[in-house]
């Protein structure tokens, strides 16, 4: 199947400000539904938290939607303090992985932050999560960090990965 670029959007409390509140439930509903699909093992966030996340002035969304079906299959959530980002969620749904959408998401986010004066992003991701953390490094993160045992459930290590996007 070709590479397919799909448009991504971003959204966070001023959007939400500015919705009706079934707006940003359905909004709420969509990014919840693409990231449980994304985390067939278990996602730990309840569309509550997605929506609270929503109207938090430090959180944003970015998303792809399919073309086709509208449906919403790739999405990323950001906390962004000052100069420095912290990646929390990124799941693309299963009929869409491996077509780079990811990557796509990831670029455009590291881009949107540089030309933000962001300085840096950093991301947890479990140890054994080979495919995530190539993907990472691919981008130019760093590892710096590790927690041993940090995941209770099928004991895992954290690797905490870093990019300075002030010296792209």
């Amino acid at each position: 199947m070709p590479k397919q670029t799909m448009q991504i959007h971003k959204i966070d409390a001023e959007w939400a400000s500015s919705q009706s509140p079934a707006t940003v439930g359905e909004m709420t509903a969509d990014l919840h539904g693409a990231l449980v699909q994304a985390f067939p093992e278990g996602f730990s966030w309840t569309e509550q938290t997605i929506q609270t996340s929503l109207h938090n002035r430090f959180h944003q969304f970015f998303y792809m939607r399919d073309q086709a079906t509208s449906e919403i299959v790739a999405v990323a959530h950001f906390q962004l303090i000052f100069d420095e980002a912290e990646l929390f969620n990124i799941g693309v749904v299963p009929s869409h992985q491996r077509r780079g959408l990811a990557k796509q998401v990831l670029q455009y986010v590291l881009d949107h932050y540089h030309n933000q004066d962001v300085a840096t992003v950093t991301l947890e991701v479990r140890s054994r999560n080979q495919a995530a953390r190539k993907l990472y490094e691919s981008l130019g993160f760093k590892q710096i960090a590790s927690r041993p045992d940090y995941y209770p459930i099928n004991l895992d290590d954290a690797i905490i990965y870093q990019i300075q996007l002030n010296q792209i």
